[in-house]
């Protein structure tokens, strides 16, 4: 469970930092801005974490080292965005 969770936090970081530079419109900055602090959070707080326990619990890390494992692993599938992106159809 904790390595399907650090695959999710993964997939979430990217989604993030893919997104971000793409996002077009009036308000593009502001939320790029807050999909970058996300994508840090979701890397630095929760899959750091997730990683700690894992060492922590005496497990390996084999089979999530890599993002194109992440996928493999994670339950909830990571969806390739759009790149033609508007802040709307970003956040939707």
């Amino acid at each position: 469970m904790l390595k399907d969770a650090f695959c999710e936090e993964m997939q979430a970081w990217y989604q993030y930092i893919i997104v971000a530079p793409f996002l077009r419109g009036n308000e593009r900055s502001e939320i790029a801005e807050t999909l970058e602090e996300q994508a840090k959070d979701e890397l630095e707080d929760h899959g750091y974490w997730l990683l700690e326990r894992i060492n922590i619990l005496g497990g390996n890390c084999e089979g999530i080292e890599s993002p194109s494992k992440w996928n493999q692993v994670a339950t909830h599938k990571y969806i390739t965005p759009n790149l033609n992106l508007t802040v709307e159809t970003a956040l939707d």
